[in-house]
């Protein structure tokens, strides 16, 4: 699993005790290629669709979607909601 900052660290804290092997990774692009290879694995096996959204210093706009994520889930405390990008 490819994770960074607190929101994957607490995703990945998830994945953990439900027995899936995590690495926590880091915004260096020379380290994130083969990372990358290993979650496309691991996204195809929920059957998640993969959008490649950029480089590194896309990142901070990419995690503030998933702090929009999270909001619904910690004010009802139901996590069976999604957010898809439409074409």
């Amino acid at each position: 699993m490819l994770v960074s900052g607190v929101v994957g660290q607490t995703l990945s804290d998830g994945f953990l005790r439900h027995g899936y092997e995590v690495v926590r990774g880091t915004r260096e692009p020379g380290k994130l290629a083969d990372w990358k290879a290993k979650a496309r694995v691991i996204l195809d096996q929920f059957g998640w669709e993969i959008e490649d959204l950029g480089a590194a210093a896309a990142a901070s706009t990419i995690e503030a979607l998933c702090v929009l994520w999270c909001i619904p889930g910690f004010l009802k405390n139901d996590w069976r909601h999604a957010l898809k990008m439409l074409r």
